[in-house]
């Protein structure tokens, strides 16, 4: 598992960001995952998990937040906030994708996470 790292007062984005993304993660049963992004969920959106089990998907965010493997991105839409991309190494969702684009206050929640084919 990775460690989480403490970032002085007045560290870097990356640290806080990061602090953020794994206080998102020790939180992850505050997410509720938006009906739109869940296999059956009433939206032929592409961006939908391959499950419609709640506790599965926060789950995957869990694991997308504390990988080693996660990309940490700007988020130009939403101010105060930040996209975390994490490739899972499996099929993720319907369409094939295998990453997932998580997008993460400053404050440490979850907003949203769908299933992506990159960035």
């Amino acid at each position: 598992m990775w460690k989480k790292s403490k970032v002085a007062k007045g560290g870097s984005l990356l640290g806080k960001s990061s602090n953020a993304a794994f206080k998102a993660a020790d939180n992850i049963g505050d997410f509720v995952p938006k009906n739109k992004h869940l296999l059956g969920g009433g939206s032929q959106s592409k961006a939908r998990f391959n499950t419609s089990d709640v506790g599965e998907v926060r789950g995957l965010v869990q694991e997308a937040l504390r990988s080693p493997n996660a990309q940490f991105l700007p988020n130009p839409n939403i101010p105060g906030t930040f996209r975390v991309v994490t490739d899972m190494g499996r099929q993720v969702g319907v369409k094939g994708q295998t990453s997932l684009r998580t997008i993460v206050g400053q404050d440490g929640k979850v907003i949203n996470s769908f299933p992506v084919h990159s960035r």
